[in-house]
Protein backbone atom coordinates (compact mmCIF):
# COMPACT_ATOMS: atom_id res chain seq x y z
CA UNK A 1 0.00 0.00 0.00
CA UNK A 2 1.57 3.24 -0.76
CA UNK A 3 0.27 6.26 1.04
CA UNK A 4 0.12 10.24 0.94
CA UNK A 5 2.78 11.78 3.88
CA UNK A 6 4.10 14.68 5.34
CA UNK A 7 7.81 14.63 5.82
CA UNK A 8 7.11 16.39 9.18
CA UNK A 9 4.37 14.47 10.76
CA UNK A 10 6.30 11.56 11.88
CA UNK A 11 9.62 13.64 12.91
CA UNK A 12 10.39 15.43 15.60
CA UNK A 13 13.87 17.60 16.45
CA UNK A 14 16.37 15.75 18.46
CA UNK A 15 14.10 16.25 21.77
CA UNK A 16 16.92 16.45 25.20
CA UNK A 17 15.49 13.65 26.74
CA UNK A 18 15.99 11.36 23.47
CA UNK A 19 18.79 12.99 22.49
CA UNK A 20 21.19 10.46 24.95
CA UNK A 21 19.22 7.26 22.81
CA UNK A 22 20.37 8.52 19.36
CA UNK A 23 22.82 11.11 19.00
CA UNK A 24 25.80 8.77 18.84
CA UNK A 25 24.93 6.82 15.22
CA UNK A 26 23.71 9.97 13.42
CA UNK A 27 26.47 12.02 14.72
CA UNK A 28 29.00 9.61 13.23
CA UNK A 29 27.37 9.37 10.23
CA UNK A 30 27.05 13.16 9.35
CA UNK A 31 30.66 13.24 10.43
CA UNK A 32 31.36 10.55 7.83
CA UNK A 33 29.68 12.24 5.32
CA UNK A 34 31.05 15.87 6.18
CA UNK A 35 34.31 14.56 5.39
CA UNK A 36 33.59 12.79 1.96
CA UNK A 37 31.98 16.32 0.90
CA UNK A 38 35.47 18.13 1.94
CA UNK A 39 37.23 15.40 0.20
CA UNK A 40 35.09 15.27 -2.92
CA UNK A 41 35.04 19.43 -3.11
CA UNK A 42 39.39 18.79 -2.89
CA UNK A 43 41.36 19.66 -5.69
CA UNK A 44 41.22 16.64 -8.37
CA UNK A 45 43.49 13.64 -6.67
CA UNK A 46 44.46 10.03 -7.47
CA UNK A 47 43.01 7.39 -5.36
CA UNK A 48 45.75 6.64 -3.57
CA UNK A 49 43.85 3.01 -2.19
CA UNK A 50 43.62 1.94 -5.98
CA UNK A 51 45.79 -0.82 -7.62
CA UNK A 52 46.05 -2.17 -10.63
CA UNK A 53 47.79 -5.25 -12.99
CA UNK A 54 50.74 -4.44 -15.43
CA UNK A 55 49.63 -5.81 -18.66
CA UNK A 56 51.09 -8.82 -20.95
CA UNK A 57 53.59 -7.02 -22.29
CA UNK A 58 54.80 -5.25 -19.05
CA UNK A 59 58.49 -6.48 -17.80
CA UNK A 60 56.62 -7.94 -14.80
CA UNK A 61 53.22 -8.68 -15.82
CA UNK A 62 50.41 -9.23 -13.35
CA UNK A 63 52.16 -6.92 -10.59
CA UNK A 64 49.82 -4.67 -9.16
CA UNK A 65 50.87 -0.92 -9.00
CA UNK A 66 49.42 2.14 -7.71
CA UNK A 67 48.81 5.44 -9.57
CA UNK A 68 51.67 6.69 -8.87
CA UNK A 69 53.54 3.75 -10.87
CA UNK A 70 52.59 5.46 -14.12
CA UNK A 71 55.19 8.80 -13.77
CA UNK A 72 57.68 7.43 -11.79
CA UNK A 73 60.34 6.90 -14.15
CA UNK A 74 60.28 10.02 -16.57
CA UNK A 75 61.45 8.46 -19.74
CA UNK A 76 58.65 5.91 -19.53
CA UNK A 77 55.70 8.25 -18.18
CA UNK A 78 54.10 9.00 -21.66
CA UNK A 79 54.32 5.45 -23.18
CA UNK A 80 52.43 4.04 -19.45
CA UNK A 81 50.00 6.94 -19.45
CA UNK A 82 49.14 5.97 -23.17
CA UNK A 83 49.30 2.15 -22.23
CA UNK A 84 47.17 2.63 -19.05
CA UNK A 85 45.50 6.05 -19.36
CA UNK A 86 42.18 4.57 -20.86
CA UNK A 87 41.05 2.47 -18.30
CA UNK A 88 42.42 3.90 -15.10
CA UNK A 89 42.32 7.52 -15.66
CA UNK A 90 38.91 7.33 -13.48
CA UNK A 91 41.03 6.28 -10.19
CA UNK A 92 43.90 7.86 -11.31
CA UNK A 93 42.26 11.29 -12.52
CA UNK A 94 45.49 13.70 -11.50
CA UNK A 95 48.43 11.32 -12.89
CA UNK A 96 45.95 11.09 -16.25
CA UNK A 97 45.36 14.59 -16.39
CA UNK A 98 41.66 13.66 -16.71
CA UNK A 99 40.70 16.13 -13.71
CA UNK A 100 36.76 17.51 -14.30
CA UNK A 101 36.67 20.57 -16.42
CA UNK A 102 33.20 22.00 -15.26
CA UNK A 103 31.01 23.85 -18.28
CA UNK A 104 31.50 27.59 -18.35
CA UNK A 105 28.27 28.50 -17.39
CA UNK A 106 28.17 26.44 -14.26
CA UNK A 107 28.73 29.15 -11.60
CA UNK A 108 25.56 30.21 -12.51
CA UNK A 109 23.31 27.63 -11.34
CA UNK A 110 20.71 28.40 -9.30
CA UNK A 111 21.46 28.94 -5.52
CA UNK A 112 17.83 29.26 -4.06
CA UNK A 113 14.86 27.17 -5.06
CA UNK A 114 11.66 25.59 -3.41
CA UNK A 115 10.05 21.90 -3.71
CA UNK A 116 6.39 21.43 -3.35
CA UNK A 117 6.17 17.72 -1.97
CA UNK A 118 3.59 16.79 -4.54
CA UNK A 119 4.69 13.38 -5.16
CA UNK A 120 5.36 12.67 -1.70
CA UNK A 121 4.62 8.85 -0.35
CA UNK A 122 4.97 6.17 2.25
CA UNK A 123 6.45 2.45 1.58
CA UNK A 124 7.59 -0.32 3.55
CA UNK A 125 4.82 0.35 6.57
CA UNK A 126 5.67 4.22 7.07
CA UNK A 127 8.74 3.47 7.13
CA UNK A 128 10.55 4.71 4.13
CA UNK A 129 9.28 8.07 2.08
CA UNK A 130 9.92 8.59 -1.16
CA UNK A 131 9.54 11.69 -4.13
CA UNK A 132 9.46 11.43 -7.71
CA UNK A 133 9.83 14.23 -10.01
CA UNK A 134 8.45 17.22 -7.31
CA UNK A 135 9.24 20.42 -9.27
CA UNK A 136 12.36 22.48 -8.17
CA UNK A 137 10.92 26.24 -8.78
CA UNK A 138 13.50 29.62 -8.47
CA UNK A 139 13.84 31.81 -5.54
CA UNK A 140 12.57 30.96 -2.35
CA UNK A 141 8.44 31.47 -2.53
CA UNK A 142 6.46 29.08 -3.86
CA UNK A 143 1.90 29.81 -4.42
CA UNK A 144 1.04 27.49 -6.64
CA UNK A 145 2.48 25.40 -9.88
CA UNK A 146 1.15 28.38 -12.00
CA UNK A 147 3.79 30.85 -10.37
CA UNK A 148 6.77 28.03 -10.34
CA UNK A 149 9.76 28.80 -12.32
CA UNK A 150 11.35 25.80 -13.36
CA UNK A 151 14.56 24.69 -12.54
CA UNK A 152 14.47 21.32 -11.95
CA UNK A 153 12.96 18.22 -10.49
CA UNK A 154 13.48 16.62 -7.00
CA UNK A 155 13.73 12.81 -6.58
CA UNK A 156 14.34 11.17 -2.83
CA UNK A 157 14.13 8.94 -0.07
CA UNK A 158 14.01 9.31 3.75
CA UNK A 159 14.54 6.33 5.71
CA UNK A 160 13.37 6.22 9.15
CA UNK A 161 16.56 5.76 11.83
CA UNK A 162 14.34 5.44 15.19
CA UNK A 163 11.54 7.14 16.04
CA UNK A 164 12.82 10.65 15.99
CA UNK A 165 15.15 10.85 13.22
CA UNK A 166 15.63 9.83 9.25
CA UNK A 167 18.38 9.49 7.00
CA UNK A 168 17.33 11.28 3.84
CA UNK A 169 19.24 11.40 -0.14
CA UNK A 170 17.92 13.88 -2.07
CA UNK A 171 18.60 13.99 -6.24
CA UNK A 172 18.10 16.94 -8.14
CA UNK A 173 18.03 17.33 -11.88
CA UNK A 174 19.02 21.02 -12.11
CA UNK A 175 18.91 23.23 -15.40
CA UNK A 176 17.44 26.28 -17.44
CA UNK A 177 15.71 27.09 -20.29
CA UNK A 178 19.88 26.89 -21.96
CA UNK A 179 20.44 23.05 -21.34
CA UNK A 180 21.51 20.96 -17.89
CA UNK A 181 23.80 21.89 -15.23
CA UNK A 182 23.69 18.54 -13.96
CA UNK A 183 23.12 15.96 -11.12
CA UNK A 184 24.05 17.15 -7.63
CA UNK A 185 22.90 14.45 -4.85
CA UNK A 186 23.29 15.22 -1.06
CA UNK A 187 22.67 12.91 2.20
CA UNK A 188 21.94 14.23 5.33
CA UNK A 189 19.79 13.84 8.87
CA UNK A 190 16.87 15.15 8.53
CA UNK A 191 16.58 16.77 11.92
CA UNK A 192 19.51 18.99 10.94
CA UNK A 193 17.85 20.60 8.31
CA UNK A 194 21.12 20.50 6.59
CA UNK A 195 22.86 17.94 4.19
CA UNK A 196 26.35 17.14 2.64
CA UNK A 197 26.78 16.69 -1.05
CA UNK A 198 28.23 13.68 -1.89
CA UNK A 199 28.09 12.99 -5.73
CA UNK A 200 27.03 14.76 -8.99
CA UNK A 201 27.47 14.72 -12.92
CA UNK A 202 27.67 17.70 -15.11
CA UNK A 203 28.57 20.80 -13.38
CA UNK A 204 28.27 19.27 -10.01
CA UNK A 205 31.28 16.38 -10.76
CA UNK A 206 33.83 16.70 -8.45
CA UNK A 207 31.52 19.39 -6.30
CA UNK A 208 31.34 19.45 -2.34
CA UNK A 209 29.86 21.53 0.32
CA UNK A 210 26.37 21.79 2.44
CA UNK A 211 23.15 22.47 1.37
CA UNK A 212 20.64 24.11 3.67
CA UNK A 213 16.77 23.26 3.85
CA UNK A 214 13.87 24.86 5.53
CA UNK A 215 10.47 23.53 5.51
CA UNK A 216 7.20 25.30 5.38
CA UNK A 217 3.57 24.70 4.56
CA UNK A 218 1.19 26.52 1.38
CA UNK A 219 -1.95 25.41 3.17
CA UNK A 220 -2.11 21.56 3.64
CA UNK A 221 0.96 21.32 0.91
CA UNK A 222 4.82 20.78 2.12
CA UNK A 223 7.13 22.97 0.85
CA UNK A 224 10.90 22.47 1.22
CA UNK A 225 13.03 25.61 0.87
CA UNK A 226 16.91 24.98 -0.33
CA UNK A 227 19.61 27.01 -0.40
CA UNK A 228 23.02 26.42 -1.76
CA UNK A 229 25.00 29.01 -1.43
CA UNK A 230 27.91 26.94 -0.01
CA UNK A 231 27.86 24.60 -2.50
CA UNK A 232 31.39 24.03 -3.73
CA UNK A 233 32.06 23.13 -7.86
CA UNK A 234 35.78 21.11 -8.39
Amino acid sequence: TILKFHRTHKTNIFLNETMFSFQSKPVLLFAILGALSAQTASACADDVTYKFALGSGAKNPGKMVDCSWLTKKAKKAAARKATYCPTVSDKCMKTCDDCPVPPANCPAFPKEFVEPALADTTIADGKIWVWDANPLCLGTVYTDNAGCTEVGEAYGVCTDLSATNKDCVDTWEIYDANGNYGTLITRGLYSMLSSVVVGGTGCFKGAGGTVLAEQTNVGELEVWKYNLSDVQLA
